[in-house]
């Protein structure tokens, strides 16, 4: 049980002097496994987690060369549980699917 509104938690595709600390804003665990579960960072990324498993490749998604902004919110796909959105600080957002790292679409200022 999270008893915060935020986590912290290690960025583990950087170094840690870049991202000593990375906070957490919402999490979504997976339809198709009960061990793993989606997390929202203030990095831009979201990260995938496990409760001791090994995880399949990736274990982040992210825009490359964007600016970071939070990553507010993850909603996954009830009836295809490979697709996920991740909604951002900045009014964007971000379909994901599993298995690919970077988005597949992502829509700008799409709360503006």
């Amino acid at each position: 049980m999270v008893k915060s509104a935020a986590i912290n938690a290690n960025f583990p595709q950087h170094a840690p002097e870049l991202f000593p600390e990375t906070r957490t804003y919402s999490f979504q665990q997976s339809y198709s496994d009960a061990n793993m579960y989606y997390v929202a960072t203030d990095k831009g990324a979201v990260l995938k987690a496990s409760r001791g498993q090994s995880l399949s490749h990736p274990n982040y998604y992210c825009e490359e060369h964007a600016v970071p902004s939070i990553v507010g919110s993850i909603d996954i796909n009830n009836f295809n549980w490979k697709y996920f959105l991740a909604g951002s600080s900045d009014g964007s957002i971000s379909l994901y699917t599993d298995g690919r790292s970077a988005p597949l679409v992502i829509w700008d200022r799409s709360t503006r």
